[in-house]
């Protein structure tokens, strides 16, 4: 994971992940899944979108 961000929403938090590639995310989310539903957290559909631009202090990617 290259960046993950919260917020607190109406209904609980926002979580954005920037991720280096779908397949690492969909990895990651397969070990994460039953970890929340062992915790006591319903996993939900996450909505994936492709980065338009990566900004930082230093450079634009």
């Amino acid at each position: 994971m290259e960046y993950h961000v919260s917020i607190q929403a109406r209904k609980g938090l926002k979580v954005i992940d920037v991720w280096e590639n779908a397949d690492v995310f969909n990895e990651f989310g397969q070990t994460l899944a039953p970890i929340l539903t062992k915790n006591g957290i319903t996993p939900t559909q996450p909505v994936v979108s492709p980065l338009h631009y990566k900004y930082s202090a230093n450079h634009v990617h």
